[in-house]
């Protein structure tokens, strides 16, 4: 007896044509992409894995509070580990040459040892005007070979698009749950152009500006400092007549530089004759307030251009994040020491490098400070503890001594003459104060 099926399942299939054609394509498909992505898979990982040996990419990284010694090295290395410099500079970069910040490029020099450059297309820079930059970042910013660009204060000309082997992915920080090509990208340059960028601060940013000191300053202390004001206690002169010079024409430069950046909110307003900061700053806020008061959403672009409004608020932000996401970041706040520096009061408040994660903030331990350092710090604290002493008794014996402690002032008569000024000018709002104030009114000297 014949199958009945034989002639039933041809019918089906002709009869069910477009459907089981349908089938058939998307299975093809299917089967095709996911071997093709299994051949893929193998190959990239295999070149991954190559990459290692090829392009001597490191086994891991760390970072110093201040350069090792050959001393530390030499102990490290006895433990079977190879340590190699790889330092950068970040710079600000201006790709298209309008004058306004587009991204930030992390610079490094050509390596001959470890972490190998990939070339991907045109050449390496050969003279201290060049610079060879990331192939993504270049594609997502338009950059062209022989573009120029201006990273930090000089225009450099793209010679070619590299990979560096120890940025797989252009993350700029460990914690970046995305990495951001367009406004992060890392670069080569020469060996000459990379130390001329270590040194370009001291000569390109004024005193006030500073992120760096003068090099022969920052040799000698050994670290690297936080900000510019640290150069104030080793060169005082110089940087109040830079300071003096900064505040002279104040008003003129902040005035400029809103017109540019947020339009002519303060053109209608006038600052006294060489006005200092503070003055300038009363100026701005009140006009900032009522930009606020009628909702004008140039009153955020006002303060984050005239007062580093945007800085903190994006600092106190990723602070905030790090605390309740667990992410581990790097700050600088002011905190109990806790014994991070050595011979210095656990309990007493200081500016130092701490770890911010979910379980608080905490002070990052490092060497001993030099003398010259600790000098400093121990007058610069006991200025504070005593102008709170000051400030909460109304002693003008513990003001006058918490003047005469500070490292900037240099003298009791100098000292005395402030605070007495200070005092009467200031009376109402020092009512602590009150019975030195009335001396000073009668031209009595204060006995408390």
């Amino acid at each position: 007896m014949k199958n009945p099926l034989l002639k039933r399942l041809p019918r089906e299939l002709i009869g069910d044509i477009g459907k089981y054609l349908a089938v058939f394509l998307f299975m093809t498909a299917t089967i095709g992409f996911v071997s093709g992505f299994l051949v893929a898979d193998d190959s990239m990982l295999a070149a991954y894995q190559e990459s290692f040996e090829k392009y001597h990419i490191e086994d891991g990284n760390f970072t110093l509070e201040k350069k090792a010694t050959d001393s530390q090295i030499k102990r490290l290395e006895k433990e079977g580990v190879q340590i190699y410099e790889n330092y950068y500079v970040e710079e600000d970069a201006d790709t298209d040459l309008d004058g306004e910040k587009d991204s930030t490029v992390r610079v490094y020099k050509n390596r001959s040892q470890i972490d190998l450059v990939c070339l991907m297309k045109g050449e390496l820079p050969k003279k201290e005007d060049e610079i060879a930059i990331d192939r993504m970042y270049a594609e997502n910013n338009k950059i062209q070979i022989s573009d120029i660009i201006k990273v930090g204060k000089e225009e450099k000309t793209v010679t070619g698009y590299v990979a560096l082997s120890d940025y797989s992915a252009l993350f700029s920080n460990n914690s970046d749950m995305m990495f951001d090509a367009v406004k992060f990208g890392v670069a080569i340059v020469t060996d000459e152009a990379f130390e001329k960028l270590l040194a370009w601060s001291a000569v390109n940013i004024p005193a006030l500006r500073r992120e760096f000191v003068e090099p022969a300053l920052q040799k000698f202390i050994g670290y690297i400092p936080m900000g510019p004001y640290l150069e104030f206690y080793y060169d005082y002169d110089t940087n109040f007549n830079d300071l003096q010079n900064y505040s002279g024409n104040h008003w003129e430069m902040m005035v400029e530089h809103v017109r540019k950046h947020v339009g002519d909110v303060l053109d209608d307003l006038q600052a006294p004759e060489h006005a200092t900061r503070a003055e300038c700053v009363k100026i701005i806020e009140k006009r900032t307030f009522e930009l606020y008061e009628k909702l004008d959403p140039r009153a955020y672009q006002l303060a984050c251009n005239t007062r580093g409004g945007k800085g903190y608020g994006e600092a106190g932000i990723t602070l905030m994040n790090a605390m309740w996401n667990n992410t581990n970041e790097v700050f600088s706040p002011d905190v109990a020491s806790m014994g991070c520096i050595q011979e210095f009061d656990p309990h007493c408040v200081c500016t130092t490098t701490s770890l911010v994660n979910a379980s608080g903030i905490h002070p990052m331990c490092f060497a001993k400070l030099p003398g010259h350092m600790m000098s400093k710090i121990y007058a610069a604290k006991e200025y504070e503890k005593l102008a709170v002493e000051a400030a909460v008794t109304g002693s003008y014996h513990a003001a006058l001594e918490a003047l005469v402690a500070n490292p900037l002032v240099n003298s009791y008569y100098k000292a005395k003459s402030a605070l007495n000024e200070l005092l009467v000018a200031e009376k109402e709002w020092l009512p602590n104060f009150a019975d030195a104030i009335a001396a000073l009114e009668k031209g009595e000297e204060p006995n408390n």
